[in-house]
Parts: C-alpha cells; sequence; structure tokens
C-alpha cells in the first residue's frame, strides 16, 4: 500500500507511484512543502535501492527513510543530494543489510516550481 502527506486530485494517488504503469499515472502532490510518499510492504524485507522515476518537478533533495508503519517512526538511511537528481530514473543504493517493513521519500523541499 502506498501512502502520502497530500495528493494534487484523485487522478494523481498514492497507489499511482506503485502501480507499475511508468506513462499512464502517477503520483503528484499539493503544491507545498515538505511532501512524503511511503510505501508498507506488510512484511520486513531487505531493501537493496530505491528507484524514482522523476518527472521534470523535481525536488532540491530527498531523504530515503526505513521503519515508520510498524515501529513508529522513520529513520533516514541516505540523503540523495541535488547532483544525483534529474529527470528520469534514479537509482538511490541502501546501506548493505537495511531492512523494513516500510519506505517513505521524505521531500524537504522542491527544486521546480511544481
Amino acid at each position: 500500500d502506498a501512502y502520502a502527506s497530500s495528493e494534487q486530485g484523485p487522478e494523481y494517488a498514492a497507489s499511482n507511484a506503485v502501480d507499475s504503469d511508468e506513462i499512464g499515472s502517477r503520483w503528484s502532490s499539493a503544491w507545498e512543502d515538505p511532501q512524503w510518499l511511503s510505501v508498507d510492504f506488510g512484511d520486513q524485507y531487505l531493501i537493496s535501492a530505491v528507484n524514482i522515476l522523476w518527472e521534470t518537478a523535481l525536488p532540491e533533495t530527498y531523504d530515503v527513510q526505513v521503519g515508520g508503519f510498524m515501529s513508529g517512526s522513520w529513520d533516514t538511511v541516505i540523503r540523495v543530494p541535488p547532483e544525483r537528481i534529474a529527470s528520469g530514473w534514479v537509482e538511490t543504493l541502501l546501506p548493505a543489510g537495511t531492512q523494513s517493513d516500510a519506505v517513505r521519500i521524505f521531500i524537504p523541499a522542491r527544486r521546480t516550481d511544481y
């Protein structure tokens, strides 16, 4: 299941971020900062990487966080710097042994106006 801090509208629901439709659907947040998107895996898994397909709307930076649903708190495992963020696919490798029941992308501020 996917959850978000906000959704621009029903056609941009958080669930679109994990529906495997790279072209026809997407999540889009309200136009305010900060924002986040989380995915609940329902059980503990080893997580080696997070892959995001960014459009032209980009964050200044973002944190990949784990924990959340079972633990009740989020821990940042990596902050992705601006020079590693661009339109298209961005893969973020996580530290070896990262394990969680959920992952969250926390976006403190936008780089673009939208």
